[in-house]
């Protein structure tokens, strides 16, 4: 070989080498590249999921593991939707192949917030939002498609209740001279002034279909430069926190004012409004267009968690924008800080020792209160790993996402439960939760609160082992028919304070009061909710009750007088049976009618009314009159109550008088006749010892007068008197006749 021959091929073999060496250089820079990629992948917060180009699952990163509970599988497009639970969004209808964002996108589709419902078996739903698109080589051949999902759930909600905010918001905004349009943070119409219609010209009728894409077409169609219009619309979108005002020109001359700034409700983007005014008379033109960024970046910068690096001295490298939006820091207000600085003195050693375990290679996500820029504490969750740079550990890195007001919730939440649990424990009314097992007893409790112990005797462990069926009803009668009733219950046919006799620890004997409800836990599996009350002293009231309003019916229809209750209008509310031998009407007969039609015969209250006057005087009045029939009668009537107001109910009594009005007349008639006795009686004594007198004079007149003139005198003087003695005899035995006669009374 010649000397010439020999230093080309050893210049070849250099040439070799160096090529060698730089593709290996390449290889190696390809295989860090493609390391760091995949540690930001699995780092962030969205699902991203990856396909060549034949649609064969490639790369799902550890968010889409954990959202699908799978890995990812070399299976085609059309099994997709079953093996990975894709939904539309009303969760049920699995989700057609073309539907599917991921095969949009690999059939060269851009999708933005396309929303589906993933519903792992066993596993919560999610409503998640997904942008994605066909994946070019550098010389723009596609080689595959990826969509990153975003979980809107919580979000979902939000919405709900922005469709209130919107409403109270609506009357002030049609009072505005500008043309206003609100939308959702997903550019859904949700108002539009009436204003707005009439400038665009825009029919009721396709407003009213809330259709954006027929709405956009004719708005558009208006427009000299469509494309910038929508470009503008869609960088908004894009930037929910972005400001913007700019022109608009019509193919007609008109020119309109457009300007466009984020809806807020709490410092938090619920949306977006946007306002019109026709300034035609003004010559205003702004137009800009955003220019796309590379596919990584695009990822990156649309998270909305923030990604930073540290070193291994804890000094902070770098932050992506975002954390102005989560922390208020701008990114440049970081670089450069010890991380240390920034966390909660509570947190600070046990952040300290996880930055350690991460550096010696142990992957964490760790939860600790980090410094905002308007110095308050707000919670943070990091999932971090080793950042290599040349195959050398230089430092850490991770994304940060504000988890604040979920440990708020988790907080509220916490006061929630406890709250809930001392209601339970501390509850009048005994409650349980129980649901069936196959064996042997049958059901089992899983709360069982300290009433119930006290009502049965037994603990909950112990109803467990012996079984409530078994234990509380131990007839085997009784027993089926409540395992009977329960199955049915089960079934829909709740008990709703249903009585039952138990039979306690110590063999009492208690009536409960039951009231269930069936709960459906996400497993699909039935537990039943039992509010229990001892009603057993109730239901011993009961009976002492209706025993004691027996005997008092009974005694109230057995006073001989009509007794009745009437109100203030004289209705009677409630008669006795007297009014049977009283009135000649049943209780239920004179019950309705007026005091006064029935006792008076009136249509109203007659003057000397017992009931007015009792009403006035607050106190008992009384009358008695004769009936028609000869009858006499006394009314009783007494207030009830002390109402200041004037009594609302009384106490009517009706006594027939008529043997004691026939008493009283006797009485009287006694009375005269023995007072006439008296005078009778007292004027023959009187009398007779006026003729005492008279005859003894007599008999010493004729023993002094011995003529016979008047000795005849004397005689007929003699014979007069005694007449009159006979006389004053006849009074003398009248008064003793009348004294001695019995009088009934």
């Amino acid at each position: 070989m010649s000397k010439k021959t020999y230093e080309k091929l050893e210049k070849r073999i250099y040439e070799l080498e160096k090529l060698d060496s730089e593709r290996n250089q390449c290889l190696e820079a390809m295989r860090t590249e493609q390391t760091f990629l995949s540690a930001v992948l699995d780092n962030v917060k969205e699902a991203i999921i990856i396909c060549d180009n034949n649609g064969t699952l490639v790369r799902f990163n550890e968010a889409a593991r954990q959202l699908h509970g799978i890995q990812e599988q070399a299976i085609l497009p059309d099994q997709w939707a079953d093996y990975y639970s894709l939904y539309q969004l009303d969760g049920q209808t699995p989700l057609p192949t073309d539907e599917i964002p991921l095969y949009r996108a690999l059939m060269g589709e851009k999708i933005e917030d396309a929303e589906i419902v993933v519903a792992p078996k066993h596993a919560v739903s999610h409503v998640m939002v997904c942008n994605g698109q066909a994946l070019l080589d550098s010389k723009g051949k596609q080689i595959g498609a990826v969509v990153a999902m975003h979980d809107i759930t919580g979000r979902k909600r939000a919405e709900e209740r922005n469709a209130q905010l919107l409403a109270r918001i609506r009357t002030t905004l049609e009072a505005t001279a500008d043309g206003i349009l609100v939308v959702d943070q997903y550019g859904k119409q949700l108002f539009f002034s009436k204003r707005f219609a009439k400038m665009w010209g825009i029919p009721g009728e396709l407003l009213e279909t809330k259709e954006d894409e027929q709405v956009l077409a004719f708005v558009l169609d208006q427009l000299t430069d469509p494309d910038g219009f929508l470009a503008r619309v869609n960088h908004l979108y894009a930037h929910p926190e972005a400001k913007s005002f700019d022109t608009i020109e019509f193919k007609d001359g008109r020119i309109f004012e457009r300007y466009s700034r984020p809806h807020k409700l709490n410092d938090k983007i619920i949306g977006r409004v946007w306002s019109f005014r026709d300034v035609t008379e003004q010559k205003l033109a702004l137009s800009q267009l955003q220019q796309s960024e590379r596919k990584y970046k695009e990822l990156v910068e649309n998270l909305n968690d923030v990604i930073f690096l540290v070193d291994k001295k804890g000094l902070i490298n770098y932050v992506s924008d975002p954390i102005e939006k989560v922390l208020g820091y701008k990114p440049n207000d970081l670089t450069g800080q010890r991380f240390s600085g920034l966390i909660h003195p509570d947190d600070l050693e046990r952040i300290t020792q996880k930055f350690a375990d991460i550096l010696q290679g142990k992957l964490a996500a760790s939860e600790y209160r980090f410094l905002s820029k308007n110095n308050e504490y707000r919670w943070v969750r990091t999932s971090s790993r080793p950042h290599f740079k040349d195959g050398q550990l230089v430092g850490v890195q991770g994304v940060l996402a504000d988890v604040t007001d979920r440990k708020r919730a988790e907080e509220q939440l916490g006061e929630q439960s406890k709250t809930l649990r001392d209601i339970l424990e501390k509850a009048a009314d005994g409650i349980c939760v129980c649901h069936n097992i196959p064996e042997e007893p049958y059901v089992r409790f899983t709360h069982w609160n300290p009433r119930m112990a006290e009502i049965t005797g037994y603990s909950m462990e112990e109803i467990n082992g012996a079984g409530w069926y078994q234990s509380m009803y131990p007839d085997p009668e009784v027993q089926q028919k409540a395992i009977e009733r329960m199955n049915r219950m089960r079934h829909g046919d709740n008990i709703k304070a249903e009585e039952w006799i138990i039979t306690c620890k110590n063999s009492e004997k208690k009536t409960l009061s039951m009231s269930t409800s069936v709960i459906k836990k996400e497993d699909g599996s039935i537990h039943v909710l039992a509010i229990i009350q001892d009603i057993t002293e109730r239901k011993q009231t009961e009976i002492e009750l209706t025993t004691a309003k027996t005997q008092w019916e009974e005694t109230f229809d057995a006073i001989s007088d009509w007794v009745s209750i009437i109100d203030k209008h004289h209705t009677i509310i409630r008669s006795n049976s007297a009014s049977n031998s009283i009135v000649d009407l049943s209780p239920e007969e004179v019950v309705g009618k007026h005091c006064y039609q029935i006792v008076h015969g009136t249509d109203c209250p007659i003057s000397d009314c017992p009931a007015k006057r009792a009403f006035k005087s607050k106190q008992r009045e009384s009358m008695e009159l004769k009936l028609e029939d000869g009858r006499w009668i006394r009314v009783l009537v007494d207030p009830i109550g002390s109402n200041p107001d004037g009594p609302e109910r009384f106490v009517h009594v009706v006594r027939d008088i008529t043997d004691a009005k026939k008493q009283e007349q006797n009485l009287i008639s006694a009375r005269k006749s023995r007072a006439f006795s008296l005078l009778a009686g007292g004027i023959a004594h009187d009398y007779n010892n006026l003729l005492s007198i008279i005859m003894g004079n007599i008999s010493l007149l004729q023993y002094d007068l011995t003529e016979s003139v008047h000795q005849e005198i004397l005689e007929d003087i003699e014979n007069a008197c005694e007449q009159s003695k006979s006389l004053t005899h006849q009074f003398h035995t009248l008064s003793e006749g009348w004294c001695m006669e019995k009088i009934p009374l």
